[in-house]
Formats: C-alpha cells, structure tokens, sequence
C-alpha cells in the first residue's frame, strides 16, 4: 500500500485538490507509516499553508521522526496560522510544548 501512495502522490497533478494530500496523509496514518504521512502533510500544506492544526500534525510527526528543527518551524507555522488557538493546543501536547519552551 505504502508504494501505491507514493505513487499516486508523485503522479498527481499540480491541480490536484490538496484534499487529495489530506487524504493520503490519513491512509499512511492508518497503516502507521509516519514518514509517508509526513511528505503526504506537507505537500497538503504546500496547497493550504493556513491550516494550522495540519501545521500541528505534522510537528508531532516531525517531533516523533526526532526532526526537531522542522518541528520548531512546523509549530512557529501553527503559531503563525492559529495564534491563541494552536498555542493552547500546543500547552495540552506534551511534546510539542517542551519544544515550544
């Protein structure tokens, strides 16, 4: 499975929906692949830069990957997109708010 959703992503059209992104992040999430869920979140966000929960998202997968440089850049996104809101998110996840500190 995880080799037909790369492909789909690298043959997928510039136009794409990047609903279609979204939904391949949530297929690698289930076969619990979360580098493929990963590069699938972060082409989605390429497409819609101002959803901050995906900003959030993929911080913990970045957090997880032991990424922590592109954790801090994902979150400061989060910050950016959902001020208030994606600060208090951050506070209830535990790994996200010691990096955040």
């Amino acid at each position: 499975m995880d080799s037909a959703l790369r492909r789909c992503m690298e043959k997928m059209s510039q136009n794409a929906s990047s609903e279609n992104y979204l939904n391949i992040a949530n297929m690698y999430a289930k076969s619990k692949n979360a580098v493929g869920m990963r590069d699938a979140l972060a082409a989605y966000l390429k497409r819609t830069p101002n959803d901050w929960r995906a900003w959030l998202d993929l911080a913990n997968l970045q957090t997880q990957l032991r990424d922590t440089v592109n954790a801090n850049k994902s979150m400061g996104e989060a910050l950016r997109y959902g001020g208030s809101e994606a600060q208090q998110a951050i506070k209830k996840n535990p790994a996200l708010n010691n990096l955040l500190k």
